[in-house]
């Protein structure tokens, strides 16, 4: 199966297209073939809200492309070998081809990750997918095998909030693969993971309103046979709970496991977690000193929680370096069913402004130093300016992932 690259933007005019283009140089001079497709519609002229002109989508000779078939035709690179896909999207049949001649191109594609898992599967495996896709739509981003996020003024002017919302989702994207479904080889593949352990507790709704919890903390004191009625101080409260004794060896099979399908939102999650603590903390067999209580190794508990997309599809973002942060001081492990790699972010310091004087959205721009400067002295997450610094980390990136071939 042909590797996966996703870019999506965190919001519109942050650079996603630039960032796309880069890659796509890159690995031309890397002799590695790309096949390029996006989720939902890309590549206009001018900015549907602005109407400012955006950075062009174009093809080169041998490049492969999969978009919708009108506007192929309309290119003015032309194409040859075309295949459908089998899939339809807004603006017509989606068809794949190979550019003979250069030109720029518009990129159009369905929205359901079936639809896009379809239309990749017409990717030659010597083939690197680019797959452009907006924050607003990156359900199926869960498809690639690594991703990178295009970000900046346009979504924050504020450094500060930038530099947190990268935190949010390095932390996310940084969570281990769970043990057992990596040794089951799924990966991104799709494939059925059933566990055969009698303690696994699947909730295949996600969890992201009041109530949805409820389930989860009877299931999990069921599975660890101990009586969910008799509950210490919650973790969150004053006087807070903290499970204590020896910490979880990381290799160690937990008590129970619980996977969360589908969408997870950080503050349903968090309070889901200090629920089932102080259920633990309710049931130990004896207190530590103060109001600490001792887990036992018989109380271990496992989160897996289905894919990072998932993560960030509900709720603020931000929030999940600290749900994170507290679930694991509860003595809790947090892994995922699934990962995409989060190689990095390129960082754009334009920012369009409404004028209401000529009644017209205007270009302006933050200082590219400096803001580039303030995010790197709040967070060690990996980013950069493509314009300002060159596209020597992005290559990096790309390389260390093992995207772009000899």
């Amino acid at each position: 199966m042909a590797k996966i690259l996703g870019i999506a933007g965190t919001a519109k005019n942050t650079g996603k297209t630039t960032t796309l283009q880069a890659v796509v140089r890159f690995l031309r001079e890397m002799r590695t073939g790309v096949y390029l497709t996006s989720i939902g519609y890309d590549g206009e002229e001018v900015d549907t809200v602005t109407g400012l002109p955006k950075p062009k989508v174009v093809v080169e000779e041998g490049d492969m492309v999969a978009t919708a078939l009108p506007l192929l035709k309309a290119s003015p690179a032309r194409f040859t070998r075309l295949e459908y896909t089998g899939v339809d999207c807004a603006l017509g049949p989606v068809y794949s081809g190979v550019a003979t001649s250069p030109g720029r191109v518009v990129l159009a594609g369905p929205l359901s990750t079936r639809d896009v898992a379809t239309v990749l599967k017409s990717a030659p495996t010597e083939r690197v997918v680019l797959l452009d896709g907006a924050f607003s739509r990156l359900a199926p981003m869960v498809l690639a095998d690594a991703l990178i996020l295009a970000t900046g003024a346009a979504r924050s002017p504020d450094a500060r909030r930038i530099a947190a919302e990268m935190e949010a989702l390095s932390s996310v994207f940084g969570l281990p693969e769970h043990a057992g479904y990596a040794a089951s080889g799924g990966g991104n593949s799709g494939e059925a993971w059933v566990p055969k352990d009698s303690d696994f507790l699947t909730f295949a709704e996600g969890l992201f309103v009041d109530g949805q919890d409820l389930d989860i903390v009877s299931g999990v004191a069921g599975a660890l046979g101990i009586d969910p009625s008799q509950v210490a101080p919650a973790p969150s409260s004053p006087m807070g709970v903290t499970l204590c004794g020896e910490d979880m060896d990381e290799t160690a099979r937990p008590a129970v496991t619980v996977q969360i399908d589908g969408v997870v939102n950080p503050t349903v999650f968090l309070a889901m977690a200090e629920k089932v603590a102080g259920v633990i903390a309710g049931n130990s067999r004896r207190p530590c000193s103060g109001m600490r209580y001792e887990a036992t190794p018989r109380f271990s508990v496992e989160f897996v929680l289905d894919h990072p997309v998932h993560l960030l599809l509900s709720g603020d973002i931000a929030e999940w370096v600290g749900a994170l942060r507290k679930v694991g001081e509860m003595g809790f492990r947090v892994s995922l069913k699934r990962r995409t790699e989060l190689l990095g972010f390129t960082v754009n310091p334009f920012r369009p402004e409404y004028d209401p004087i000529r009644n017209a959205y205007v270009a302006l721009y933050v200082d590219a130093g400096e803001y580039l400067k303030e995010i790197r002295s709040i967070t060690q997450v990996r980013c950069t300016d493509i314009v300002y610094e060159g596209t020597h980390a992005l290559e990096s990136w790309l390389v260390e992932a093992d995207l772009a071939g000899s």
